[in-house]
């Protein structure tokens, strides 16, 4: 259930742990957010992963003009990500259709 304001004061919806911790490199070519399934067998990668099995985590990018932030999930913590983004979603669309930004037509 929605509250008058959903939003906690320091601006985080929620939090989610993560085993294998984040990490910033050189920027990409695009930026953006990319969301990589599968794993790759390259040299790099296979030096990153560690001791995690090919193909058992996914890979998220999000890059700006200065970095690129590198976050590898596990499967349990891409669902609980996903089941926070789908909630925060869920919460914002109904905030749109209370009229809560001023912006429905």
């Amino acid at each position: 259930m929605l509250i008058d304001d959903p939003v906690d004061t320091d601006g985080i919806v929620s939090v989610v742990n993560t085993v294998i911790m984040p990490s910033l490199t050189k920027p990409n070519d695009e930026p953006g957010i990319m969301v990589h399934i599968d794993d790759c067998l390259c040299e790099d990668c296979t030096l990153e992963r560690g001791e995690i099995l090919f193909a058992s985590t996914v890979l998220i990018e999000i890059t700006n003009d200065k970095h690129t932030m590198l976050a590898r999930l596990l499967p349990n913590e891409a669902l609980a990500l996903a089941r926070e983004l789908f909630k925060h979603t869920s919460d914002l669309e109904e905030l749109r259709e209370r009229g809560v930004f001023g912006d429905e037509q």
